[in-house]
Order: C-alpha cells, then sequence, then structure tokens
C-alpha cells in the first residue's frame, strides 16, 4: 500500500497524459507556425499508449462517412495502420448522442469540430483493463484534440482571408489607373483559382454584339468551362444573371463584367465574365469563395468602367481626335520619350483661317462638318506614332515624337496643302489653315514647346494666312 498523498504508476498515467496533451495545446495556441492536426495525431497516439488499449484511431466523421486520421498498435515504437474493423455501430452512437459510448473493451469518444464534423478518439483493447478511468482519459483527451484541431482550421481560415485581402489589395493596385493588361488578367485569375480552391478557371472580355475579344483560361479541364462560354455570354446578352453556372451543380461560379461603375435602368452592357469549377466530386462552394470571387469581378469590372470613362474623356465628341486631357497625356509622354532617347519631338499647331465667317455665313452646323473633314484630312497623314487633339475651337495640335522641326515643318506643308485642295459639306466650303511648328530641341518643357508653337502660328497669320512658319529665335517663346 503507497504511503498516503502517493498514486501508483499506474495511477499517475492519465493525469501525466493530460498534462501532456495540454502543452500540446498550450504551444498550438501560442504559436500558431506549429501545425495543430500533427500534435492532434501525437495526442491521440499518448491517449491509445497510456489508457491501456491494445490500438486505437483518430476518426473523423461525416454525413459521407468515417475518416481514418491515424490508426496505431499500444507499442509506439512499432506503429503500423492497425485494424480498421471499427465497431461503427458504437462510433455511429457516440457521434448521434455527442457523448462517449462503450462496449465490450471499445470506447469512442466524440467531440464536434462543426456542423459538418465530428472528431472520435476510438479505442479497443481488453475490457478488464478499458474501465471508467480509460472513458474518463479518453473523453478528456478527445475534448483536448477538438480544440486542437478547432484552432487549425481557424488559422488555416484566416490566412487564406489574409491572402485572399492581399490578393485583393495587389489586383486594386495593378487597376487603379483604370489599366487592364493581360499581367492583370493573369493575376486575377491565378487569385480566384487560389482562394476559391478551384481546379479550372476562364476569363473573357468581350466586344459588341457579344463575341470574345480575348479569353484567358488555366486547368487541365478548362475546355469544359470554355464551352460554356457562348451559351453564357448568350445568357448575359438576355439579362438572365441567375442562370449563370447552374448546370454545373454548385460546383461552378460564374460573375459578369459590366461597363458602368453604376448601374443603369435597362439592360447593362456586358463586357466580359470569370467562372471558377471544382471537379465534380469536390466540395460545393461556400459563401467565403463567393464573396471573395464577386470582389475579384468588381475590380476588375471598376477597371473596366474606368477605361471606358477614360476613353470618353480623352476624345473629342465633335471630331473624334483627342480631347485636351489626351492632349496633356501626349505631350508628357512624347517629353518623356524625348528625355529617355535624346530625340525630338515636335508640335503642329494647326488653325482654321477666318472660320467665324463659316459659322456667321453657313451656320455652326456647316462650321461643325468643316472642323470633322479637317481632322479627317489630319488624320490621314500621321503615323502611327503621331498624334492629333482638338485644342480648342478650330485649333488642333499634332505631336510628332522622334522628330526635329524641318521634317515637322514639311509634314505641316503637305497637311496645308492637302486641305486648301478640298472642300468640305454640301456647300463645297474651301477653307485653307495657318499652321505654326516647334520643336522641343530648342524649347525644354511642356508650356514652352506650346507657346512656341503658337508664336509660329501667329507668324503665320500675320503673313496672310494659309502658311507654315517654324518658331526660331527671333520669336520669343515667353
Amino acid at each position: 500500500m503507497p504511503p498516503d498523498g502517493f498514486m501508483t504508476k499506474e495511477r499517475r498515467r492519465p493525469l501525466d497524459t493530460l498534462r501532456q496533451v495540454d502543452g500540446l495545446l498550450e504551444a498550438h495556441l501560442q504559436d500558431a507556425r506549429i501545425d495543430g492536426r500533427p500534435l492532434a495525431n501525437l495526442a491521440a497516439a499518448m491517449a491509445i499508449e497510456h489508457s491501456g488499449a491494445d490500438r486505437g484511431a483518430l476518426l473523423i466523421a461525416t454525413e459521407a462517412g468515417v475518416e481514418q486520421v491515424v490508426a496505431l498498435e499500444s507499442d509506439l515504437s512499432n506503429s503500423t495502420d492497425a485494424d480498421t474493423g471499427h465497431d461503427l455501430d458504437l462510433i455511429h452512437q457516440a457521434v448521434s448522442t455527442v457523448r462517449t459510448c462503450q462496449r465490450d473493451g471499445r470506447i469512442a469518444a466524440p467531440v464536434t469540430l462543426d456542423r459538418r464534423e465530428t472528431c472520435v478518439l476510438y479505442l479497443e483493447g481488453d475490457p478488464d483493463r478499458l474501465g471508467e478511468e480509460a472513458v474518463e482519459l479518453a473523453s478528456s483527451v478527445v475534448t483536448r484534440i477538438g480544440a486542437l484541431l478547432r484552432s487549425a482550421a481557424l488559422v488555416e481560415e484566416l490566412a487564406r482571408r489574409t491572402s485572399n485581402v492581399t490578393t485583393l489589395e495587389a489586383l486594386s493596385t495593378c487597376l487603379a489607373a483604370g489599366e487592364l493588361h493581360q499581367e492583370h488578367l493573369d493575376r486575377a485569375i491565378e487569385g480566384a483559382l487560389s482562394a476559391t480552391q478551384s481546379d479550372d478557371a476562364l476569363l473573357t472580355l468581350v466586344q459588341a454584339p457579344g463575341a470574345p475579344l480575348r479569353t484567358t483560361v488555366r486547368g487541365d479541364q478548362a475546355d469544359e468551362l470554355l464551352a460554356m462560354e457562348q451559351p453564357w455570354l448568350e445568357q448575359l446578352a438576355q439579362g438572365d444573371v441567375e442562370g449563370l453556372g447552374q448546370g454545373l451543380s454548385g460546383a461552378c461560379l460564374v460573375e459578369p463584367f459590366w461597363a458602368d461603375l453604376v448601374p443603369t435602368v435597362g439592360a447593362r452592357p456586358t463586357v466580359g465574365l470569370m467562372a471558377v469549377r471544382r471537379r465534380a466530386d469536390g466540395p460545393v462552394y461556400q459563401e467565403a469563395d463567393r464573396s471573395f470571387f464577386r470582389a475579384v469581378a468588381h475590380l476588375i469590372s471598376g477597371a473596366l468602367a474606368r477605361m471606358d470613362y477614360f476613353t470618353k474623356a480623352a476624345e473629342d465628341p465633335l471630331t473624334a481626335t483627342g480631347s485636351r486631357l489626351a492632349l496633356q497625356l501626349g505631350l508628357a509622354e512624347a517629353q518623356a520619350t524625348a528625355l529617355a532617347t535624346g530625340r525630338a519631338y515636335s508640335l503642329i499647331l494647326v488653325d482654321v483661317d477666318n472660320f467665324k465667317q463659316v459659322n456667321d455665313q453657313w451656320g455652326h452646323l456647316a462650321g461643325d462638318e468643316v472642323l470633322r473633314g479637317l481632322a479627317g484630312a489630319l488624320r490621314s497623314r500621321l503615323r502611327s506614332t503621331d498624334s492629333v487633339a482638338r485644342f480648342g475651337g478650330d485649333e488642333f495640335v499634332l505631336i510628332l515624337p522622334k522628330t526635329e522641326g524641318e521634317q515637322a515643318v514639311k509634314v505641316a506643308e503637305q497637311l496645308r496643302t492637302l486641305i486648301a485642295g478640298q472642300t468640305f459639306t454640301e456647300h463645297d466650303l474651301a477653307v485653307t489653315v495657318s499652321i505654326g511648328v516647334a520643336t522641343s530641341s530648342e524649347i525644354s518643357d511642356l508650356k514652352s514647346v506650346l507657346n512656341a508653337a503658337d508664336r509660329a502660328l501667329y507668324r503665320s497669320k500675320s503673313k496672310g494666312r494659309d502658311q507654315v512658319s517654324l518658331f526660331d529665335d527671333t520669336l520669343d517663346p515667353a
């Protein structure tokens, strides 16, 4: 008989086991880098060893059945996959009642992980050794294992959400300027695949009246999504957003892209769609998956809308040339190119002679026709690297990158001759233009180059109009 206050080694074992398991739990909760599942397996092994069981297993029970996580003999130094012929009736009884059940040398101790999963510590051995003490130990250990697994799942979910937020932030930064390049689409589709744990993905941009403009796919079986592309686009064209993806039994997510930032009354113009898909035997998408997927689609829609807005803002609605905004951007780009390459750019400033008389005699509609015809003539002589923008009223600015003054004067003379030889409107109106040319090799900053071209234009008008003048040192640019 041991002295009072002392326990036998056999009596001490369960308490030591619980202290060790508690130590595992504390280590895991204090340091998220420790993986919960291996620790849960180790706790189960300790319970099997110290409960007096001959063998045991850690199981996960779901509606689909019972999955064995780890199975061990009581001899840890010779761990092998034990016989999997568990007492399923006892296990199901434990799961359904959510309490530890014992029968004929078998113990099933359950703990609920979430609404879909239950963790079960299952022990088998000599009925004489698997008594109430083993039941208490199994119940205590499995409760701690449940805490380990739940905290591990929480850490994984938090890491996943953090990754999703990082993906959205990176994508948002890429799209903030209203640009949408292939690298942006690649990042969007890869992020959607990773965050929703999908197998295949499709991203399509379209152009009116719904023909695919650019399609990107990922995954070994993405051709199944590709086969659905046209029917989906037809559904969207008919306004059937709810019907998207229904033919794939919940294992598919589909989101459209819209061309406008603010929903309008009537049909919204569809400019594309994105879809992800899991294998037929994979889990259905949860609300967290759907939320992230919608967020990615919303970011792309926003970029497309900003691009559409920028396109409209950068184009003069009357002449279809560049607007003042496009002119400012074009000048900045030309200046940057000149600084990077050391090659000058030139500006050609064009003004219609006596344009007020056209408006006064033939009306403003006729004046608009003249400006549209003049814009067409200017565009017809531009290189692919050149651009033209309406500066205001009846003035236009042409930007010629990597072009010196004398070469720009030749282009200006061709334009002046071309316009003088044409007639415009149904009244066969003939107009002439005065032109000023300046080059950045002589003037350093943007404002000075524009001012120099304006001074050269003033010289052309003062010399009798229908002239081309090049800025030189005799004209003060200030």
